[in-house]
């Protein structure tokens, strides 16, 4: 039997494990898009998204097992609660009617200010976290080319048909967009679990949590991922040329340009 207290630990350091991972395939797609390498791309990208899900699934059960947030039955609702995104807007749901002395979430039964944030929260989940959820759903299952519609009841090979919302959706995402995504995530979440753990902290942090979330969507919606990818093609080449230059510094060597030539291509190959 893992008491309370260590429950929360282990998934404290199970979320740790997911960031880190996640940050380790941030590098190596960054590295492959400099390289245009379209191989390691089509492997990590569906891999990253599988990831970012699976991050806000960690966090959900390192938020409700934080000390003293919810009582044994409270999660035991909450982790019954029947979809990912459903249950984090129970956490929602369940923290706000706690903190405000049980009463029904409607307004003017709580403080606009309140209910306004309460609505704010619930839309940030179900708007940042839908897409990716639906999609990890699909990846996890191994269907990481072509997605298939649930069948309703009990398996039937009749039934079954490519979920095209659900590909095209997919077919969106890139390097970029998927690196916002976990952004408004993270930002989202957060809101929650000070909502969670401290409503002074809430109010501190409430506001500068939306303006970072409303800029993320503007970089989504207008960032070029041609130009991002460009920029990391060029940076990728100044700084094999600047380890040329630096090679080369100490030697007097009249056929400069042509070994530097040569050198730049070995390191682009290597």
């Amino acid at each position: 039997m893992i008491s309370k207290e260590k429950l929360y630990k282990y998934n404290v350091d199970n979320h740790r494990r997911v960031e880190q991972s996640l940050n380790n395939i941030e590098v190596h797609l960054r590295k492959a898009i400099s390289q245009k390498d379209e191989k390691v791309q089509e492997s990590l990208l569906p891999l990253y998204m599988l990831l970012i899900a699976v991050s806000a699934e960690a966090r959900l059960i390192k938020i409700i097992c934080e000390p003293k947030a919810f009582e044994n039955d409270e999660i035991t609702t909450i982790m019954e609660t029947k979809s990912h995104i459903d249950r984090w807007c129970k956490v929602v749901d369940t923290a706000f009617y706690k903190s405000h002395g049980k009463k029904p979430i409607t307004d003017p039964t709580i403080p606009r200010t309140a209910f306004n944030m309460h609505k704010d929260l619930i839309d940030l989940l179900k708007n940042e976290l839908k897409t990716v959820i639906e999609i990890r759903n699909k990846l996890a299952h191994g269907q990481w080319e072509y997605p298939f519609k649930n069948w309703q009841s009990s398996f039937d090979i009749n039934k079954i048909d490519i979920a095209t919302n659900i590909k095209k959706a997919f077919e969106k995402e890139n390097f970029l967009t998927l690196k916002f995504k976990r952004s408004l995530i993270y930002f989202s979440l957060n809101i929650v679990k000070d909502l969670v753990v401290s409503r002074r902290t809430l109010k501190r942090d409430f506001d500068e949590y939306y303006k970072r979330i409303i800029i993320t969507r503007i970089n989504l919606k207008n960032r070029s991922y041609d130009k991002y990818s460009s920029s990391l093609i060029r940076k990728r080449k100044r700084g094999e040329e600047k380890r040329i230059d630096n090679l080369l510094k100490p030697y007097e060597i009249l056929e400069k340009d042509l070994l530097k030539n040569i050198l730049i291509k070995l390191i682009s190959k290597g």
